[in-house]
Formats: C-alpha cells, structure tokens, sequence
C-alpha cells in the first residue's frame, strides 16, 4: 500500500484465499451405514469401493491442492483474474481502500466459486460402479 495526496492505493493484490475441505471419512471406512448399503449387482458398487473411493475423494477435492480439483480451480481462477480488478482500488484511508479493494474482488471470488462448481462436471471421479446413497 502507498499513498499519494491523501489517497491510498493498493501496490500488491492483499487478498489471500483459503479452503476449508471436508471429507467423510467416517462414512467411507468399513463397517460403516454407507459401507454397509453397498452390494455389487446391477452397476451398483460392492463394499470393497468404499474404501477405495477416499484417495479419489481427496484428489477431487483438493486436499493436496491437485490439479483439476476444486480447491486448484477455485485459486487458480481467484489468482488469474483478482488483481486486474483490484488494481485500480483507491481510499481516503487504508480501511477504506481495503473495502474497495473486497467490492472490486467480488466478481473475481463469483467466478472461482463457479470454476470449482464445474470441477464436478468437467473432472468427474471417475467410478467404474455406482454407490447407493439409500436403501433401495
């Protein structure tokens, strides 16, 4: 941040994004309720993908910031588009050019949230089974 003639304007992008990923694992162990809805027959999963599906659940997500995961395309898209927005933020004081500096992110922040939302049409785990999520 710097100032000129009484106005501040930012000389760095400060926003910083970060995730918070949740992952079932409790309902992915064996002997679980979801384990024990699985049988193999007519496409569905047997049990035995229950516990394999977790390393495939924490790429998707994005544990390990993976590429094509959620958490990858959601800063990956924040970082490439949020400091032209933000660029031109000015205040009359560092509290207000912080908040200018949010307002003018905010399609930025829209547009990575949307990028992670396509993670699961664009980068589906790939399952050669369904699960079942009810009792039949």
């Amino acid at each position: 941040m710097a100032a000129m003639k009484g106005w501040y304007y930012a000389t760095d992008v400060a926003i910083v994004d970060s995730s918070k990923i949740r992952i079932n694992r409790a309902a992915l162990t064996v002997g679980s309720a979801f384990y024990k809805l699985q049988h193999s027959g007519q496409g569905h999963c047997p049990r035995s993908e229950v516990p394999a599906f977790l390393p495939k659940a924490i790429a998707h997500e994005g544990l390990n910031f993976e590429v094509n995961s959620h958490s990858w395309a959601y800063s990956t898209t924040l970082d490439q588009t949020v400091g032209e927005l933000v660029e031109g933020a000015v205040g009359a004081s560092p509290p207000e050019l912080a908040a200018r500096a949010v307002q003018l992110a905010l399609p930025a922040i829209d547009r990575a949230g949307a990028a992670s939302e396509l993670i699961d049409f664009e980068h589906p785990i790939q399952m050669p089974c369904e699960f079942r999520f009810f009792n039949p």
